[in-house]
């Protein structure tokens, strides 16, 4: 197949690309992203890891992921930061440069971005419903209603 007949038939694969579907070099991407998030990845390492140009790989990526090398990157590290946050003793800020961010305040900017609250609010949060006892929702009335219910049940 001619690489111009190739690319036709590519570009027909858009942002609801199913998994089966991924190019093997893109989901050597996503992979190394799950395994790296917390170390420096550039796009050019990447690209020089698959065999591609910076272009192409950044190409690649977004068609058949539906997303971009940095946004992909920046939502797995605050998922883990969320998880860190949430399971362990780190400090906000050790966890910052845990998931691979060099900057503080840009850790704090992304993460309320993403999850409504910063990392202090969220941290504090769940230290709250951990010594309650109530589940890890999210929702302020939802923890509201169940401390209603408890002081309700203490008297």
């Amino acid at each position: 197949m001619h690489e111009h007949q190739w690319r036709k038939n590519q570009s027909d694969v858009g942002a609801n690309t199913k998994p089966s579907q991924i190019d093997y070099r893109v989901a050597t991407a996503l992979r190394m992203i799950e395994e790296n998030y917390n170390e420096r990845l550039t796009v050019r390492q990447l690209a020089q890891h698959l065999g591609l140009s910076d272009s192409r790989f950044k190409h690649l990526f977004a068609e058949r992921t539906g997303s971009t090398f940095k946004i992909q990157l920046r939502k797995v590290r605050l998922e883990n930061a969320k998880h860190l946050l949430n399971d362990c003793a780190l400090s906000v800020k050790e966890v910052c440069f845990k998931v691979g961010y060099s900057y503080l305040p840009n850790f704090c900017r992304d993460f309320k971005k993403r999850f409504g609250e910063t990392p202090s609010q969220f941290k504090r949060q769940s230290i709250a419903s951990a010594l309650l006892n109530e589940p890890q929702d999210r929702n302020p009335r939802i923890i509201q209603e169940g401390r209603d219910k408890r002081i309700a049940n203490r008297s």
